[in-house]
């Protein structure tokens, strides 16, 4: 099966199944008690998915949702090409040996509401302090060193919903909130795909509402959207665009996280300033209204899992990463398009955007690869007061407050 085919198929599969618990979280479901036919109500909170992952690996085809709904919606599809990569890199928070992992996912595997950790509680509530309010039953600790999730070879498909993968790699410690998880082999032929699909899900008399949507008692709706945005920077091989799309379905981040009552996302501000050299049009990540209704300028950039450090250098000539570097000149190049009066004019009259001396925010990174005292003496010689640079983990900590 090519990976058009299973994209078209699964997301078929999974949408019949989705509107299958949206009509028993709103009508019940049919039940024998007592030898009699009843209608069961649903008392506790059901949350459904808000975006789609389809992802093509060397050998297998991913299939992964995020975002959390009280209430169906039409689910926004991102599609990656990954196809020389290894699954393992989707899995696991750290590259590495998986000899030694955690958990081995044989064929048929079905994981569903459980917690893997290869490091203390203490220092998972520290770093993510929405796991706190887990309502996981079971807990599995381990003080082994090496990956959390291995697949071996013959394995076929498996499925992965509603847990917790927590590993550490020297200081660094990173999450894995898998809401919905299902993963087949490239060679999956169209009967096998939903054949597979019947068994992950537990379709048939004894249907499970819990499978694919999450069922809560207490949490709240924003504790797992966090817990769902921390996964999401925390993804190794994620497009920047996608932590975008994921901030704008869930806007109240967004309102939260940078203190304001209004933004535009991605607007197409076309450059109509005379120039020598054409210059491209510009689409800011997010436009931010101040309390004053001017607007400051957003750009998003990935967790970086991958680099150690975005700041170089000895003490006395740290500087930023080409990586960070590259966020900030474009940032540059946005306040630049503001300075030209015809540009500015533009965004007005076609978004509402006005702009005066704007705050010009870099989100990038993690709070293992970027030090705020090291930041600090990187940012001092080049950069304004109008530029700031936070990592994911200080957003999410701004959000709680």
């Amino acid at each position: 099966m090519n990976f058009k085919a299973f994209k078209d198929q699964a997301l078929t599969l999974w949408e019949g199944h989705y509107k299958r618990i949206a009509d028993i979280k709103v009508n019940g479901i049919r039940t024998i008690q007592n030898g009699l036919p009843v209608i069961a109500r649903i008392n506790d909170s059901i949350f459904f998915p808000t975006i789609v992952f389809f992802i093509r690996y060397k050998n297998y085809y991913v299939c992964e949702f995020s975002g959390v709904s009280n209430t169906l919606q039409e689910l926004h599809v991102i599609e990656r090409n990954l196809a020389d990569q290894d699954i393992h890199q989707h899995l696991n928070q750290f590259k590495g040996d998986t000899s030694n992992a955690l958990l081995e996912l044989n064929n048929e595997t079905s994981i569903v509401h459980m917690f893997y950790a290869n490091v203390d509680m203490s220092e998972i509530e520290e770093r993510f302090p929405t796991i706190r309010n887990s309502e996981r039953t079971i807990s599995i600790r381990s003080s082994s060193s090496g990956q959390t999730i291995s697949v071996p070879d013959g394995t076929s498909s498996f499925s992965i919903q509603d847990t917790i993968f927590v590993n550490k790699q020297d200081s660094c410690v990173r999450t894995r909130f898998i809401l919905n998880l299902l993963v087949v082999k490239s060679t999956v032929q169209k009967n096998e795909l939903q054949r597979m699909f019947e068994f992950h899900t537990q379709h048939g008399p004894n249907f499970n509402i819990s499978r694919g949507a999450l069922r809560r008692k207490t949490e709240t709706t924003e504790s797992i959207v966090l817990s769902q945005f921390q996964n999401l920077y925390l993804l190794p091989g994620l497009h920047e665009t996608s932590i975008g799309k994921f901030l704008d379905k869930h806007s109240a981040l967004i309102h939260k996280g940078f203190a304001t009552d209004n933004y535009i996302y991605e607007p197409t501000l076309k450059w109509l300033a005379p120039s020598d050299q054409p210059r491209k049009d510009i689409n800011p990540d997010l436009m931010i209204q101040r309390a004053d209704k001017y607007y400051d300028i957003i750009d998003l950039k990935t967790g970086e899992l991958f680099t150690k450090s975005l700041v170089v250098g000895e003490r006395e000539r740290r500087k930023l990463s080409a990586k960070a570097m590259e966020g900030v000149a474009q940032l540059a190049n946005y306040r630049e398009y503001f300075t030209h009066t015809d540009n500015a004019e533009y965004a007005r009259a076609q978004f509402g955007i006005t702009v005066k001396k704007p705050k010009l925010i870099l989100v990038i990174g993690t709070l293992d690869n970027l030090d705020d005292e090291k930041l600090i003496a990187a940012c001092r010689m080049f950069l304004g007061e109008d530029f700031t640079i936070m990592n994911y983990d200080t957003l999410v900590a701004q959000i709680l407050l």
